[in-house]
């Protein structure tokens, strides 16, 4: 009788394990659905909760690849509203530190598209090759519909770059160095930090800085007497966004290797026989 008693609670216990994986599959589905509803919602209606206001596509991108032109004619990388006492954020304004020029003068001469291509290639390649599990793929799609988190990729905000330098991070390691170039988000910068293609990386980065040393104390003067809601935590608001790719990877189920954890190699010899 004992064994009928086990037989059948095991019988039962799977039954429940069937019936709740079925809710939880139900849910997480519903969860997606929600999520692509509001990220639908806020591409249709406007983006009305931009907190900069500019609903223009390609908004930001054009400010700064427009600022690097003004850098290039000697005018200057950051406005001269900037550089005199503190004021308000506001589209346009550049708080970047000059070695950020390397990434947006290039698109002086490439096609804008190019910018999207990138950025949404690379993220999304990185998290296809994990694999993430269903449950990682809601998150995602959660994250992703945040208030103001599709208007960074209408307005081509330099965020939606490093959201995918964080999944190239978290794939290869070297590629945390770049992120250096948005220290708002510096924690993110060291993921690789144990690699040497990490800081081979960061030397490049000093290198290139050289000749770019003058404008940092117009950074400096920029960042200091900036003014917004959220003072120095601006960035904040661009945590949904980066954690994408941190979701994707604890949620991967293929392709595990993360190299700022990289396994120490042993030397396993055999004895000769």
């Amino acid at each position: 009788m004992s064994a009928d008693l086990s037989r059948s609670r095991r019988e039962t216990g799977a039954t429940g394990d069937v019936a709740w994986n079925r809710v939880a599959r139900i849910a997480t589905i519903t969860v997606m659905g929600v999520a692509i509803l509001a990220i639908v919602a806020q591409l249709l209606i406007g983006f009305p909760y931009s907190n900069l206001g500019g609903t223009d596509w390609g908004a930001d991108l054009r400010g700064y690849v427009e600022a690097s032109r003004s850098w290039l004619a000697g005018d200057g990388f950051y406005l001269p509203r900037q550089l005199h006492g503190p004021y308000p954020i506001a589209l346009g304004d550049v708080l970047y530190p000059p070695t950020a020029l390397y990434l947006f003068i290039p698109f002086l001469v490439l096609p804008y598209q190019l910018w999207w291509v990138l950025a949404v290639g690379l993220l999304a390649f990185v998290i296809w090759s994990w694999r993430p599990a269903l449950w990682a793929v809601a998150s995602i799609l959660v994250c992703l519909a945040f208030p103001n988190q599709p208007v960074l990729y209408f307005r081509g905000a330099p965020v939606i770059v490093f959201a995918a330098l964080v999944a190239a991070a978290l794939r290869w390691g070297w590629p945390g160095a770049l992120i250096m170039l948005k220290p708002s988000i510096m924690p993110f910068a060291l993921i690789g930090i144990r690699t040497r293609g990490w800081w081979i990386t960061t030397g490049i980065l000093l290198v290139l800085t050289l000749p770019l040393i003058p404008l940092i104390p117009d950074w400096l003067r920029a960042v200091v007497d900036a003014r917004g809601p959220d003072g120095w935590l601006y960035s904040v608001k661009d945590l949904p966004l980066l954690m994408v790719p941190v979701i994707a990877y604890l949620g991967r189920t293929r392709n595990p290797h993360l190299t700022i954890v990289r396994p120490r190699r042993s030397d396993h010899r055999g004895a000769a026989g």
